[in-house]
């Protein structure tokens, strides 16, 4: 399919700070190229998908796709990667979307929603599942929900799921009123009964893994001493769950036989394996306990474990998956997930970050009607990447970095760059990541109430 692509001729300043003799002297150099990007015409699920036609022939050779985001609160990059995950469905090979949403929560609200127990929105939302709040109560993400919700699963199969170790949702860590326990720790325990374990055997879980994963809910800290007994009892139960695992036979996935996932070792396998990372987590971001890592090394090293799960043993998919996550789980940075796939796997990758260039974003707010009157402006430094792209007026863009002219040197050079939540860092943007969606002005997501 011939790409058509807008070229721009543009001079790049690139400065570099330097010296000798305990001085320091400044340079700056021109340097004129060509870049090759391909412009959003529209920014709803809506549109068609004629204009991002080049977008669709870059990344469906892949076997997974890492869609990312500069941040949580935005609603242009939940827009445009809605509109990415329609195209690569509708002209590619695309059948499974994994948030970073908790893997339970993903498995619950797919089941729920398959059952036609309640709309897939709702079944994300809860009670019986939550997806992040920033995820579940976004019109903007509603867009892409909605979207695949409206497709025939049995001829044009979309899965929706999640992927993430954290599994934090109410049904996981809080009990409803009269009840002892919340439902998964009940539905576990019930598992293991039916099983014919000894429950008393593993009652730390039942004890600590609440307060473990939902510490604002709980007046107590998860102490060294909670984290030693959970452990203990959790890889125990590790151990019977994998052999478990071997001799079960699973019947294979069936849009129209919905599985229940709690009477499987496997499942359970993996969402225990998630609490025992979480854990690590939890305790290393508490700087008293010395844990020998940051938290972040425990943890998407498990969410990539559950990806692989996901399409080799669960839904057993044979087209492309898209990871729908923040950027620092996706590009190559911070042990994320997409390089923790990378080691675990043989699965080709491709890296699609999301930076802009400035705007407005949503408050990182649970309360969803604060989120327009919350909203504030962001801005990016003239030296970044980011601003760089923004003074020359480039609008909503995708550059594929693995195939641009090697000339561009802020893009394959150390160069400035803003690409989190955190402060700009310097790096090379054609290592960080293999392509870039470029936002000049993000808008502040919006609530669906």
């Amino acid at each position: 399919m011939k790409k058509i692509l807008s070229v721009v001729s543009l001079a790049f300043i690139l400065s570099s700070c330097g010296g000798g003799g305990g001085g320091q002297s400044n340079s700056v150099s021109d340097h004129s190229a060509e870049l090759n990007y391909t412009v959003f015409q529209g920014t709803h699920i809506t549109a068609g998908n004629e204009d991002i036609l080049p977008i669709i022939d870059t990344l469906e050779g892949y076997d997974i796709v890492g869609l990312g985001e500069q941040s949580h609160q935005g609603g242009l990059a939940n827009r445009l990667r809605g509109r990415i995950v329609k195209g690569l469905h509708q002209e590619g090979q695309l059948d499974l979307v994994a948030f970073e949403a908790g893997l339970y929560d993903g498995l619950v609200a797919w089941e729920k929603f398959l059952k036609q127990e309640q709309p897939l929105i709702e079944a994300i939302t809860g009670p019986h599942a939550n997806y992040m709040f920033m995820q579940r109560l976004s019109l903007d993400v509603q867009e892409v929900v909605d979207y695949i919700a409206s497709q025939d699963q049995n001829t044009q199969p979309l899965i929706l799921t999640g992927f993430d170790y954290r599994i934090n949702g109410d049904p996981s860590c809080l009990p409803n009123p009269g009840e002892e326990l919340p439902v998964m720790l009940q539905e576990l325990k019930d598992y293991i009964d039916s099983k014919g374990m000894d429950v008393n055997e593993f009652s730390s879980i039942f004890s600590y893994a609440p307060e473990m994963a939902c510490p604002w809910y709980y007046d107590r800290r998860f102490t060294r001493r909670a984290y030693d007994a959970l452990v203990t009892d959790l890889e125990k139960l590790l151990i019977e769950l994998e052999a478990l695992a071997l001799t079960e036979s699973i019947p294979p996935y069936n849009p129209n036989q919905p599985r229940n996932f709690r009477l499987y070792a496997s499942p359970w396998h993996q969402i225990v394996k998630s609490m025992r990372s979480y854990a690590d987590k939890s305790l290393s971001d508490d700087d008293d306990h010395g844990m020998p890592l940051p938290g972040w090394n425990y943890t998407d090293e498990q969410s990539a474990d559950n990806v692989i799960w996901l399409k080799e043993v669960w839904y057993k998919t044979q087209g492309q998956t898209v990871l729908w996550a923040h950027n620092i789980h996706v590009v190559n940075c911070c042990n994320s997930v997409s390089n923790k796939l990378n080691e675990q796997s043989n699965y080709d990758i491709y890296k699609l970050g999301i930076i802009h260039g400035g705007g407005m974003l949503a408050p990182y707010e649970h309360d969803p009607t604060q989120w327009e009157m919350g909203s504030f402006k962001v801005t990016t430094s003239g030296a970044s990447i980011n601003g760089q792209l923004l003074a020359l007026g480039l609008p909503n863009a995708f550059i594929d970095l693995k195939t641009q002219n090697p000339d561009m040197l802020p893009f394959h050079s150390s160069s400035v760059l803003s690409y989190h939540g955190g402060p700009e860092q310097r790096g090379v943007m054609s290592d960080v990541m293999d392509g870039v969606v470029f936002i000049p002005e993000e808008e502040a997501t919006i609530s669906r109430f």
